[in-house]
């Protein structure tokens, strides 16, 4: 009978929502204001909408029942009402399908209107939610952010402006009337949102050369040393050796090859160092006999933490909710609308920057093939269209991290205009 594991997470606080524009199909738009990240709610109600099947009942003639079927409960999917302390115009526009008011400068989105004629057909979207905290050893997994509880609903119908109220006080406005459909195309998702199931485990070498006849080695892991090992001891003596160390457990390192020295020994790590970037081995000989014998460490498999995925199964075209526990932090809040990318284009290698003054020249290797989306690191933007070359002037002299990506995947370069 083959293994399993089960993971359980209590849910606490909801930390950021995401509302994704979907077409009539209830797939993902691509472009450059199809998603929205926001910690602006107060609350996010999920209703469960439920039809009730006939209940059968036949009695005979004495009046007893002699044919009962009693009625049953289906769910149909829910309803969803959104709270909100933080107006997001685009947001909002998202989710009701009504337009933005754009200001003075024709770029700037200073709000949204409210037209009762327009139809909510146009108006579908995914939601997703992130709730939970870090806790306990919710980072024990290599690349792990947290944990945190994940909600999708993958395709979502409708949606207006409630009720709200201006008074003395705080004002909150509410998003109703949405409701769950089925034929969704979400799948996997357009998002990496956890981790790939696993890294790459580091890989040693530890190599004797020049022919000794005796004596005897250690070996260093992270400033914690061996005893004496054998010049010619074998793997597991070695290994044995290694795990005596107080900052390696067993399963740690397991040791293959050997014995020396005319078979050099090599060091898997897994465990705890399972797809992690493991410090390097240092290693020292007092060895007998030979030509100038010694022993030196090398890396022959680099360790890689597992990378950021997309969900590792697709969600059913006809699943109304998701409910799953992943390993990545939720994506950073911002106000206004942002670009969906294509995961399946290729990732972006590079960004570069040639610096004249405050204006800096950028592109990107390999050339894109779709839209490359430029966070410049001074607060703004920018979505432009393939190769990914542009131009950006910043306001003042000094560092910037920029950031560009094509496939939702990102690379940075840091850029000193001056």
């Amino acid at each position: 009978m083959a293994t399993h594991t089960t993971r359980c997470l209590s849910l606490v606080k909801g930390r950021r929502i995401r509302v994704t524009q979907l077409d009539g199909c209830g797939r993902p738009v691509y472009g450059d204001d199809s998603q929205v990240v926001s910690k602006g709610f107060i609350s996010v109600a999920f209703t469960a909408n439920t039809t009730d099947s006939d209940e059968i009942s036949v009695t005979n003639a004495a009046g007893d029942i002699c044919v009962f079927e009693p009625s049953v409960t289906s769910l149909t999917g829910y309803g969803v009402e959104i709270s909100f302390c933080e107006v997001d115009p685009e947001l909002f526009a998202l989710v009701t399908g009504q337009p933005v008011v754009l200001g003075g400068d024709g770029t700037t989105v200073i709000g949204f209107d409210v037209d009762p004629n327009i139809s909510l057909e146009n108006s579908n979207f995914a939601l997703e939610l992130w709730a939970g905290s870090p806790t306990g050893d919710a980072c024990s997994t290599a690349g792990a952010q947290g944990a945190y509880g994940y909600l999708l609903l993958p395709y979502l119908h409708g949606g207006i402006l409630g009720d709200f109220t201006v008074e003395n006080g705080a004002v909150t406005f509410t998003l109703t009337g949405a409701n769950t459909k089925e034929g969704n195309a979400w799948g996997k998702g357009p998002y990496p949102v956890m981790l790939s199931p696993t890294g790459v485990n580091e890989v040693q070498r530890a190599t004797i050369t020049g022919v000794p006849t005796g004596g005897t080695f250690t070996l260093t892991y992270s400033g914690s040393t061996t005893s004496a090992i054998a010049y010619n001891a074998t793997a597991g003596a070695v290994q044995t050796a290694l795990e005596a160390l107080n900052n390696l457990a067993p399963g740690d390192v397991t040791v293959s090859g050997g014995p020396g020295p005319g078979t050099p020994y090599t060091f898997t790590f897994g465990g705890t160092l399972a797809g992690k970037d493991v410090v390097a081995m240092t290693a020292t000989g007092t060895f007998t006999g030979g030509a100038t014998p010694t022993i030196t460490i090398s890396t022959i498999t680099p360790g890689v933490v597992p990378a950021s995925s997309v969900m590792s199964t697709s969600i059913s075209s006809t699943a109304a909710l998701r409910t799953i526990i992943v390993d990545l932090e939720p994506p950073a809040s911002a106000c206004g609308a942002r670009p969906l990318l294509d995961p399946g284009l290729p990732s972006l290698t590079a960004v570069a920057g040639v610096v004249t003054g405050l204006s800096v020249a950028l592109t990107v290797t390999p050339a894109a093939t779709g839209p490359v989306w430029y966070d410049f690191g001074d607060g703004t933007w920018d979505y432009v269209a393939a190769p990914g070359t542009t131009t950006h002037v910043y306001p003042s002299a000094g560092a910037y991290t920029v950031k560009a990506t094509q496939n939702n995947k990102w690379v940075s370069a840091t850029v000193n205009p001056v």
